[in-house]
């Protein structure tokens, strides 16, 4: 009967905790890896804010008005409850 995961953990009684060796940091170490990581998060920005530019002018088009709209000015910076009680 072979050793499984569950039998690498608790070898001879003791704890052994499992490590990960396949993942390399993601840490950019030249100037060019920085900039393209910040080029990387800015595309990102970019994406959700013409998705959200999209959802507004659907909404516009739709006379969704009475509603409000999904991303309008009055749902800036909305407190959670949690926070609240904190």
């Amino acid at each position: 009967m072979g050793v499984g995961f569950f039998g690498k953990l608790y070898s001879k009684g003791k704890k052994v905790s499992p490590t990960i060796k396949s993942v390399t940091p993601n840490v950019p170490t030249t100037s060019l890896q920085k900039s393209l990581r910040d080029l990387k998060i800015q595309v990102g920005k970019t994406k959700g804010q013409a998705a959200k530019l999209k959802q507004t002018l659907w909404e516009s088009k739709h006379k969704r008005l009475t509603e409000g709209f999904t991303f309008g000015e009055d749902k800036k910076n909305v407190i959670k409850k949690s926070k609240k009680k904190d």
